[in-house]
């Protein structure tokens, strides 16, 4: 332990806390949930998970073929039909958007060109990077509550053969597209969000498969998934209060019974703490106040060399401040890619990592919690 001397901080300890600060989120409920890209092998499979789940109200299936989806989905009281093509923003689209207040999106296409392609009409880029686009643009703020976006490991792990697939058609950039679009528009209109970064899905597997879920974005191969299985963690997702959770990554354990639901998404409303320091003694006041000074030099700090990979901002908080890690798109836009959260906690200094999903250091958070432990040392010394 090290003992703080002559301005009434007290000694602390260095040491990593256990996973807390349960955040609360928005959930479907009696409300409309769209689900688009309903006919598909995985949308149809979510389509009649919600409509077998108690816990979902109204059902809208946004299809471009009525017959077909008819024929895969059926009919049932709660099931709305809405013929759309997401490729174009009219009016059509505008009005099955209007009063959704959850939209569980199973977009894809195939990695290589097929008749799907209808000779590039719905090439992926289209159907599923802009398609996205104009569907988060007609989204009501006023009503849109929780947006759930089933993607693939594949937008971020850019390995040799995924980058070979991705020159023939953009199947994986059409991905990142959609992605990038559903979290521009939760700062925009206020929405919550996951995405469902899966691996290879399966339509064929063990009778009974295991789930399990890992958080973040891993970024790689995470072994094949039971498509049934990948519309369950979509419907679970949509349905639950999950707080800071915004990407998951779903992997499939074969031979094994599937895992309580409440028991597999438990560790995921909670907000990791990377670093906690416990004090003897706290003046709270002064405390915080050197705390924001210190966090708003950050950018101009030289201790920070070589220069941090990506640029952060830093906003004060009513118990500390928050270093936003942030990305500035092509067109001007700014998305936050996680967050350090430091925090005053009754009489520790507890540093959260948001959102809850990551499970890996952000870029920079090492060289940031370094830097805050060598300061602190330096102020009690």
């Amino acid at each position: 332990m090290i003992g703080f001397v002559g301005i009434g901080f007290g000694g602390f300890r260095l040491g990593r806390g256990s996973r807390g600060g349960v955040c609360v989120s928005a959930s479907a409920g009696d409300g409309v949930t769209v689900v688009v890209g309903a006919t598909g092998r995985t949308g149809k499979l979510v389509v009649k998970k919600l409509l077998s789940d108690g816990r979902s109200g109204k059902v809208r299936a946004l299809v471009r073929d009525e017959a077909k989806a008819r024929e895969l989905l059926g009919t049932n009281e709660r099931l709305e039909v809405s013929v759309v093509d997401v490729k174009e923003k009219d009016e059509r689209l505008e009005k099955s958007l209007a009063d959704a207040e959850t939209l569980i999106s199973c977009l894809g296409s195939t990695a290589i060109p097929s008749k799907d392609w209808e000779g590039g009409k719905n090439s992926p880029i289209r159907a599923v990077g802009l398609g996205m686009g104009n569907i988060i643009e007609s989204l009501t703020p006023e009503k849109i509550r929780k947006v759930v976006v089933l993607s693939s490991v594949a937008t971020r792990n850019r390995s040799f053969i995924f980058k070979l697939v991705d020159l023939i058609g953009g199947a994986w950039t059409a991905m990142e597209m959609a992605e990038d679009a559903v979290i521009a528009g939760a700062a925009e209109k206020g929405y919550e969000y996951v995405v469902v970064h899966a691996p290879v899905l399966k339509d064929e597997g063990p009778p009974v498969q295991g789930v399990g879920i890992k958080l973040g974005d891993v970024g790689k191969s995470i072994g094949p998934l039971r498509r049934e299985n990948a519309a369950n963690v979509c419907v679970e997702c949509a349905l639950r209060d999950l707080g800071d959770v915004v990407d998951i990554s779903p992997y499939g354990v074969a031979d094994e019974t599937t895992e309580d639901w409440d028991v597999l998404f438990e560790e995921l409303t909670e907000c990791p703490v990377v670093l906690k320091l416990e004090f003897s003694s706290l003046n709270k006041e002064k405390f915080q106040n050197w705390l924001l000074d210190w966090a708003s030099a950050l950018p101009t700090n030289s201790a920070l060399f070589p220069p941090l990979p990506v640029p952060f901002r830093v906003d004060p908080t009513d118990e500390g401040a928050r270093l936003a890690f942030i990305r500035v798109t092509v067109d001007g836009g700014v998305l936050e890619l996680g967050a350090l959260n430091i925090a005053l906690e009754e009489s520790a200094l507890v540093v959260r990592r948001e959102p809850a999903t990551r499970e890996f250091a952000l870029p920079g958070e090492r060289d940031i919690l370094r830097l805050l432990v060598e300061s602190l040392d330096r102020v009690v010394n």
